[in-house]
């Protein structure tokens, strides 16, 4: 028997049917919740009877809702359109043989974006997914409608049905606002993806440097040129033109093969993430980051984490090799240069592991971990969190990290407190001089009289 449930309905049956029963119903509610929190399906046995848990929310449907994508564009269904009178001028029919033409290309970067949103915490549903794509796809056409727009005297612009557009909830440059009843556009349009300049291709764009261009499909080269050309010599308003170079970021995101060099900085700036890509080469490898890479992560989150535990402003040329913890007022824009130390714990007693996160449902993800080695305690470097340290490290101090985050953090520290050798056992004093970095001094009583050391 198979029993399907939003989580709420489930812990409001069981927790009926606990009345009367001897297990109290906080323990039973502790063992759902954990069993719901599993990647994994887990087995559980409620009053004798064995149930099998399985948290549809827990488990990856990005890479399954891009295979649906290629499965449309792929059907047999398309000859059809082949034989067609409007094949040329169909609005749905040049959308599909645009993916086909750069395919790979394609359902990488449109996997990247549902991957984002994923990551950040805006899952969404097969559902949500499929129908987003079948919009990105038709523009809501179906063949009357086509035909119908065939024949009038003015025929509608092809930006306006285009999958780089209507994928993001635009028609030609202008948003649709219709389109953000799709729950998809909604979280996509949050993020002002193709809304920051990138320098390296709007120069090439601008003066016409053709050699430097990424390659487009030969169905897309034409309607990015004529974009080109209405900024060249239309002269567009300030905001009009800047919609135009947003509509020529999002074809070159979709369908743009990119030089390596260009592709390594404007996929990124496009996602707003630094870390998505080379984290999915991680993911697709299965091994992680290699021992340089790990290295180098390491001195960058101890940066972070020596500022959040202290809440100072260290200096990049900082070679401390100890992670101190510190009691100190939790006071926003409060700077406090000398601090009482409650814990200092070496950088080599730290590690980092590539843990698997699931085994029964495919595909397998993997996961960063932080693992303090005396201690065993882990903490989980997720995306968000990645993308931040990448941020800091390059000098974006405007960035803030995730209040949700913060808290992980907050426990992993009280974490660290606990084990008795991460105690200092001395009364000791942290710091920070002038140049930013961070020195400790230890306080001694003898003969009634204060020594610093």
């Amino acid at each position: 028997m198979v029993i399907i449930s939003n989580s709420g309905t489930l812990l409001s049956t069981f927790e009926d049917i606990a009345k009367g029963k001897e297990t109290p119903w906080p323990r039973l509610e502790n063992q759902l919740l954990e069993s719901l929190d599993k990647n994994d399906p887990e087995p559980l046995d409620i009053f004798g009877t064995c149930f099998t848990v399985i948290n549809l929310a827990k488990t990856d449907n990005v890479e399954t809702g891009v295979t649906v994508l290629e499965r449309i564009i792929d059907h047999r269904a398309w000859q059809d359109c082949e034989i067609c009178d409007l094949e040329k001028s169909c609005p749905v029919y040049r959308n599909v043989i645009a993916l086909r033409q750069a395919k790979d290309t394609a359902l990488r970067r449109i996997c990247w974006i549902y991957r984002r949103l994923n990551e950040y915490g805006s899952r969404l549903t097969m559902r949500q997914i499929t129908g987003h794509l079948a919009y990105s796809l038709t523009g809501g056409l179906d063949c009357r409608t086509i035909r119908d727009q065939a024949a009038a005297a003015i025929p509608p612009d092809r930006m306006d049905t285009l999958f780089c557009n209507r994928f993001f909830g635009y028609k030609g440059v202008e948003f649709d606002e219709q389109a953000k009843r799709l729950t998809a556009v909604g979280h996509i349009e949050k993020l002002e993806m193709g809304s920051k300049p990138f320098p390296g291709l709007d120069r090439v764009l601008w003066n016409s440097e053709d050699a430097m261009l990424p390659t487009l499909p030969e169905t897309m080269r034409p309607l990015a040129d004529e974009l080109c050309n209405r900024i060249r010599n239309e002269s567009p308003s300030r905001i009009q033109a800047s919609r135009i170079r947003q509509a020529l970021r999002r074809i070159y995101y979709i369908f743009g093969d990119f030089h390596d060099d260009m592709k390594k900085r404007f996929i990124p700036l496009f996602l707003d993430s630094q870390m998505l890509v080379e984290a999915e080469e991680w993911q697709n490898q299965r091994n992680g980051p290699d021992f340089q890479r790990k290295s180098g992560l390491l001195s960058q989150m101890f940066h972070v984490l020596q500022e959040e535990y202290t809440g100072l402003k260290l200096s990049e040329s900082n070679e401390t090799k100890e992670l101190y913890i510190t009691l100190r007022r939790r006071q926003e824009g409060y700077r406090q240069s000398v601090q009482i130390l409650l814990a200092e714990i070496p950088f080599r007693n730290f590690s980092l592991e590539w843990e698997r996160l699931n085994d029964t449902f495919r595909p397998t993800r993997y996961v960063l971990i932080l693992v303090d080695k005396m201690s065993g305690y882990k903490l989980r470097l997720e995306l968000p969190f990645l993308d931040f340290v990448l941020m800091h490290d390059m000098g974006e101090v405007g960035q803030r990290l995730n209040p949700g985050y913060k808290n992980r953090l907050e426990r992993f520290k009280a974490q660290l407190l606990e084990h008795p050798a991460h105690k200092v056992n001395q009364l000791k004093l942290l710091e920070m001089d002038r140049d930013g970095s961070l020195k400790t001094k230890t306080l001694m009583i003898q003969e009634q009289q204060l020594q610093v050391m």
